[in-house]
């Protein structure tokens, strides 16, 4: 590929990922449609990705070229569907649009879904440290009120009834507290549990 095409064909790939209109006007006016196929190919996208092509170019009386673009659309589908490039997708948490031929399509879907596997496993990890992190200052919150209270309850100043109050409020929190320690602490096993298996099945990895 000389390097005028090739420049072409890395724009539109930028352009295609970031979900842009899928072409303009002078887009359409120029289109290379084998290149454009080529491009969409590589980004795994469905064989209906000309028919908004051809949608947007009709607004500027351009018909796409199908058997052109067709044409680079199988080139560009033989470098997705490489086994390596179906990890990459998979750990990106990308889906996959069932566009591989049959005969590329199993080994691709293995490391599809191995890769997807180590993602979804690193989403989750992500997502209950979150909730471990809220959990946890949810605890220090109740533990600062709970200890206010103490304070306040033993202030000879305050009435009979307002510390009766303030000890009923500091058994609800140090119930809270104690429901939360326990939150807190499947959170940590789950988290555990998952980091265990994301470490041993990266440890496994084949497709690295």
């Amino acid at each position: 590929m000389n390097r005028p095409l090739y420049v072409t064909l890395f724009l539109f790939i930028i352009f295609s990922i970031s979900g842009c209109a899928t072409l303009n006007k002078n887009e359409c006016a120029t289109a290379n449609w084998e290149l454009i196929g080529l491009g969409d190919g590589h980004n795994g996208y469905k064989v209906n990705r000309l028919d908004n092509h051809r949608e947007a170019c009709a607004e500027h009386n351009v018909v796409p070229d199908a058997v052109a673009y067709n044409k680079g659309r199988n080139r560009g589908l033989l470098k997705y569907c490489r086994v390596s490039n179906g990890y990459e997708e998979g750990i990106s948490g990308h889906t996959y649009e069932g566009v591989c031929p049959a005969k590329n399509e199993p080994a691709f879907l293995d490391a599809y879904r191995f890769g997807r596997k180590l993602y979804t496993l690193k989403q989750d990890i992500t997502a209950l440290e979150s909730k471990l992190a809220q959990a946890q200052e949810n605890q220090r919150r109740l533990e600062t009120d709970a200890q206010h209270n103490r304070f306040v309850i033993v202030n000879k100043r305050n009435t009979a009834a307002t510390r009766a109050r303030l000890a009923e409020q500091l058994r609800q929190f140090d119930q809270a507290i104690g429901e939360i320690k326990f939150t807190i602490q499947q959170l940590r096993d789950s988290i555990r549990v998952r980091t265990d298996e994301f470490r041993k099945l990266k440890a496994y990895n084949p497709y690295r």
